[in-house]
């Protein structure tokens, strides 16, 4: 693959652009204006009808559950971005519930991507992959003169151990340039989150670029980037969260190669965030099926709970997963043989709420598989194990019971964590599994299977 630290420019909604030498009198690198938007129509930079901060609360799209026509990321640096000798790296963390789906649309391999660089000659790209453009302005002269270049925004195959990235490539008298936007989901509260200020460790979503070699002296420094995804491409490229808290807040952090990290949030008017929530359908369909019909044995379940997704970005989705609860038929209770040789998984081993990639939970505290389908990721993407859990090492006190869901992908690089529990009624021994809270998020389906054979969780009833 060719450096990436060749580029003339990195440009993207979290662009990162390193230019000339600061002046020693200069003022402290930071971001004059940021906005995050999700908009009904849309103009070229500078021309009328440009969504921005100041666009009507009418003209902004704000259905709940609802694709935007467009979504757009747009900030100006103080000082024309030249404080602080260059940008090293941006993160932009999204609104909780606000999804991007990569599959929405067709991918392009990076090599074609990457095949005209440097070159003339057009992108190898097919246009289907387009997701939307780059507006990137620019000084290219003193005085200030300024210039702003349009670059296209493809839809790329992502990376190992990225689940979503997307190309940005822009002509210029030199050539092509090219820039890449890593893509991630955090399931939990990250560092770089924490420092930018993001109050929820909820599922959601961000956006990343890491600057390669700063430009020589001279390079004409960036002075405002536009990040423009057109949400209405293949199935619905972009959706909007599905609950209504009220105002939500975007993030961003912008590291210079100098100095400390700047900070800028965009908060929406309580006028402008989302609406209709009252209107979404919520359709799950649930399916329990035994491993054996042979009564007072051993049993191994098999759950399976999926959710509709639209085939069209004109569809409203439907409203995302709060809490489950199941409850199993009476007479079908904990197998006593189960617990032989039975361990626990802590919530150490276990790792929810940091930014650990690994489970350590022993092997014999696993109790069943799973597989998770999102929309973002191909089918089968996100598997793992169900785990029984404990505050602590040692022997299982008493109910309810702690289970741990785990799915997750090295090939994306996600790792889903989600606590449940497990209650007997005190009276007939019939069982309720419960997971509350889960991370607000897309799924079209959650797959459990619990062990089978002679050391099975559960048992069936003694009678039919």
């Amino acid at each position: 693959m060719r450096s990436h630290s060749r580029f003339l420019l990195l440009v993207l909604a979290f662009c990162a652009i390193a230019g000339a030498s600061a002046p020693a009198a200069q003022a402290a690198f930071g971001v004059e204006q940021f906005a995050s938007l999700t908009c009904k129509n849309n103009a070229p930079e500078g021309k009328l009808g440009e969504c921005n901060a100041l666009t009507p609360v009418a003209e902004l799209f704000t259905r709940a559950g609802g694709h935007p026509n467009f979504g757009i990321t747009d900030f100006t640096f103080n000082e024309f971005g030249t404080a602080g000798n260059g940008v090293k790296a941006i993160r932009t963390d999204l609104p909780v519930g606000f999804s991007t789906n990569p599959q929405a649309l067709p991918q392009c391999s990076l090599a074609d991507f990457e095949a005209n660089l440097g070159t003339a000659e057009a992108n190898h790209c097919n246009a289907n992959t387009l997701a939307g453009e780059q507006e990137a302005t620019l000084i290219v002269a003193p005085g200030p003169t300024f210039a702003t270049l349009v670059g296209q925004v493809y839809n790329l195959v992502p990376r190992e151990g990225l689940p979503l990235e997307f190309g940005v490539d822009i002509d210029t008298p030199k050539g092509h340039v090219h820039s890449l936007i890593e893509g991630g989901v955090s399931w939990h509260k990250e560092a770089e989150a924490t420092e930018a200020g993001v109050e929820s460790g909820d599922y959601h979503e961000y956006f990343k670029i890491k600057g390669g070699k700063r430009l020589s002296e001279g390079e004409a420094p960036l002075v405002r980037s536009r990040l423009i995804f057109n949400g209405h491409v293949g199935n619905g490229l972009l959706t909007n969260p599905t609950a209504c808290p009220g105002p939500q807040t975007a993030h961003l952090r912008v590291e210079p190669y100098e100095g400390p990290p700047a900070f800028a949030h965009y908060t929406s008017t309580a006028t402008a965030a989302q609406e209709e929530c009252g209107a979404l359908k919520f359709e799950p369909a649930f399916l329990l099926s035994p491993s054996s019909t042979q009564t007072d044995a051993p049993d191994g379940i098999a759950a399976e709970l999926n959710f509709p997704l639209n085939k069209s970005f004109t569809e409203t989705e439907g409203s995302d997963l709060r809490a489950s609860q199941v409850t199993l038929p009476a007479g079908m209770t904990i197998n006593p043989s189960a617990a032989a040789g039975l361990e626990v998984c802590t919530p150490e081993e276990l790792g929810i709420g940091t930014e650990r990639t690994t489970v350590t939970c022993p092997p014999r505290s696993a109790i069943g598989s799973d597989v998770v389908n999102v929309p973002g990721l191909p089918p089968g993407s996100l598997t793992g194990s169900v785990f029984l859990g404990e505050e602590a090492p040692g022997p299982i006190t008493k109910p309810p019971y702690k289970i741990y869901l785990v799915a997750g992908s090295t090939r994306y690089g996600q790792l889903l964590r989600v606590e449940g529990s497990v209650a007997p009624n005190p009276t007939t021994g019939q069982l309720t599994t419960t997971f509350a809270n889960n991370p607000q998020g897309p799924f079209t389906s959650i797959k459990l299977a619990f062990d089978s054979g002679a050391f099975a969780n559960l048992a069936n009833p003694l009678a039919c």
